[in-house]
């Protein structure tokens, strides 16, 4: 299946090259989620995804509850004011493997903490009053 685009990435390629052509001028709204689906005859899901790279391309921006609007003017992304592409790394959580920031500021729950800080670590109310019962 190498070379073979999946559904989403073909759709996202006619859907760009519409809009590169002029079939959709910048600030129009592109037809919702459902009317596309029904128009490529596939899921929401594969529309999400098509949409999602057309806006990783600068081609699109999608807002919550309200669309998807087209903000290619024919210019590349560089030389439209304030529409540089933002970094790939930007879309992920900080600290996180590849996102750019340091691990400082996110430390993973499952990572081991060292022998001196799991002891003595405290323990419960419920945890103390069953040992003093034990205890007699």
């Amino acid at each position: 299946m190498t070379g073979v685009p999946l559904k989403h990435q073909r759709i996202g390629r006619i859907l760009a090259m519409e809009i590169r052509t002029g079939g959709h001028p910048a600030g129009e709204r592109l037809p919702g989620e459902h009317a596309l689906a029904a128009r490529f005859g596939v899921s929401r899901t594969t529309i999400r995804a098509a949409l999602a790279e057309l806006t990783e391309q600068g081609l699109i921006t999608t807002r919550t509850g309200k669309g998807s609007y087209i903000v290619f003017d024919g210019r590349p992304p560089d030389d439209r004011p304030g529409r540089a592409p933002a970094p790939r790394a930007a879309h992920r959580w900080p600290g996180w493997p590849g996102s750019g920031t340091p691990s400082t500021a996110w430390t993973p729950r499952w990572t081991k903490t060292p022998a001196s800080a799991s002891r003595n670590r405290g323990a419960s109310a419920c945890g103390q009053a069953r040992a003093r019962r034990a205890r007699g």
